[in-house]
């Protein structure tokens, strides 16, 4: 797997366990606590599966090629949509919440 990957993947990670350091902040976390993303739960698991997807996409990426599969082009969309209707279920959540 190439490093840029593995940079992405450490981000990725380190950027999600920094949402559950509690810290001073305008509001509570939903879980009740004041951390640094009043968002924490959920905003922890998005970048732990974010470092899941980098690490897929790298990790595959080779078998993807040889096993004649979809291209990356087309998993690369299919994912985007995917993403993209995670993030809009948030949203809602979140309007739903407040």
């Amino acid at each position: 797997m190439k490093w840029y990957y593995w940079v992405g993947i450490v981000v990725a990670v380190i950027l999600g366990i920094s949402t559950l350091i509690p810290a001073p902040a305008s509001k509570p976390s939903l879980l009740g606590y004041y951390a640094h993303c009043s968002f924490t739960p959920i905003s922890t698991i998005i970048c732990l599966v974010i470092a899941g997807v980098i690490y897929w996409l790298g990790k595959g990426k080779k078998n993807r090629i040889n096993d004649g599969k979809a291209s990356n082009s087309q998993s690369l969309l299919f994912f985007q949509f995917k993403l993209e209707m995670a993030f809009r279920s948030f949203i809602i959540l979140g309007r739903q919440l407040h």
